[in-house]
């Protein structure tokens, strides 16, 4: 009898532990980023262990005011990776902040190909007369931070990428 009991045991923890799928996990803490550039292209980064392919954000002080940086990061073959960095100057909690004209809740917003960046920022959209990007920060609970974002970037050799339908998360 103790060993039919056992077995029943060790029968309804296999049948439990196999029975959960990978659907049910809850993802909601998952930290990414992701948007279309170019002619259609992708861009998506997660928090992943490999340390090549990551996603940050952290607010420090510069000048005594709140200075935001999100950083994404996919790995690509040859060490092609692409990176987009937001950066928000006087960072206030959710909204939206510009990137260029003239705005006071200023951001810069870039996405870099390798060693090649596309700015999207104050002055460059002053400069080169781009209609300005933004970033909309909409939740900040002070453990994680999502929004979205869209921009065109633009290099000095007057090549322009514009990027759209950005979105994040990420943990402080």
């Amino acid at each position: 009898m103790k060993q039919f009991i056992t077995s029943f045991v060790i029968l309804i923890l296999v049948g439990t532990i196999t029975s959960c799928k990978k659907d049910d996990v809850d993802n909601s803490n998952s930290e990414f980023a992701n948007a279309t550039y170019g002619n259609g292209e992708t861009f998506t980064a997660t928090q992943d262990s490999n340390e090549v392919q990551f996603i940050s954000a952290n607010i420090t002080n510069v000048s005594n005011l709140p200075y935001l940086r999100i950083i994404a990061r996919q790995d690509r073959p040859n060490n092609n990776y692409i990176t987009f960095d937001a950066v928000i100057q006087n960072y206030t909690g959710p909204g939206v902040y510009i990137s260029g004209a003239n705005a006071t809740n200023n951001a810069d917003l870039s996405i870099i190909f390798g060693n090649v960046r596309y700015y999207s920022s104050n002055s460059i959209s002053n400069l080169a007369g781009f209609t300005p990007g933004e970033i909309l920060i909409t939740s900040d609970d002070g453990i994680s931070i999502e929004g979205t974002f869209r921009f065109d970037g633009y290099n000095f050799q007057n090549i322009v990428i514009p990027v759209t339908n950005g979105q994040f998360k990420a943990n402080f």
